[in-house]
């Protein structure tokens, strides 16, 4: 149960932070997000989240869980 609640929560979080990378800045017009660069580091961490979960879902220990947990949590 814990590898796939790992797995499906990085399937959300690797795809948005996908998006807020490559944001384009017509979109950050609309969003009225001045500094590009806030949303390409925001991005690149929700990316980075979202792989270690999914490294994570290939074997879960307490690692793993506490990154769920803490995941989930922010």
């Amino acid at each position: 149960m814990l590898r796939a609640a790992l797995w499906l929560t990085s399937l959300v979080f690797v795809p948005v932070g996908l998006f807020l990378y490559f944001l384009p800045p017509e979109v950050a017009a609309l969003l009225t997000v001045s500094p590009l660069w806030l949303a390409r580091v925001g991005g690149g961490l929700v990316l980075a989240w979202g792989l270690l979960l999914l490294a994570a879902s290939r074997r879960p220990d307490a690692l793993g869980a506490g990154a769920l947990a803490g995941g989930n949590l922010l």
